[in-house]
């Protein structure tokens, strides 16, 4: 280590960076649906099947998989700074602002997370709303509530307040 190269701004960089970031708010939310989407579509389009396999190349990556590497990356921007931290003496040029840097991609991972949460509850909810809408019309869309299961053909849901 002591051969490492001395780099300064890294924080400065992502501090600036972060408020960037806060732009997969709508991404994430809209990602478990996205996901259900793709995937019965590869299921049940045979054309849209084709369509992405060809344009797949033989890559080993799958369309749906993906979809998820945004998420991964702000998760991987946590754990790196976590490790610098560790790495970096205190009295370095760039630690505060490391530190800092640190701090706001730990929130913006926790945000990311609360939103896949809020995301996957959402994407129930709709499922329950679509079985339940067939035999009388259902309003579901309610502000802090969350799915719980559905047990004979009913929601049961709480309200978090």
């Amino acid at each position: 280590m002591s051969q490492w190269p001395h780099v300064t701004g890294l924080g400065k960089i992502f501090i600036k960076l972060a408020p960037l970031l806060a732009a997969y708010g709508p991404y994430v939310e809209n990602s478990t649906h996205a996901h259900k989407t793709l995937t019965r579509l590869l299921q049940t389009e045979q054309k849209f099947a084709a369509f992405v396999s060809e344009r797949a190349g033989g890559s080993d990556f799958k369309l749906t998989e993906l979809l998820f590497y945004p998420l991964n990356r702000i998760s991987q921007y946590s754990m790196s700074f976590e490790t610098i931290l560790k790495h970096t003496p205190r009295k370095h040029p760039d630690h505060s602002r490391l530190s800092r840097a640190h701090g706001m991609m730990t929130k913006l991972y926790n945000f990311i997370q609360e939103s896949v949460t809020v995301s996957k509850n959402r994407a129930k909810i709709l499922e329950c709303k679509r079985k339940l809408g067939a035999y009388f019309e259902v309003r579901l869309e309610i502000p802090n509530f969350m799915f719980l299961s559905i047990t004979c053909s009913v929601c049961l849901l709480y309200t978090s307040d």
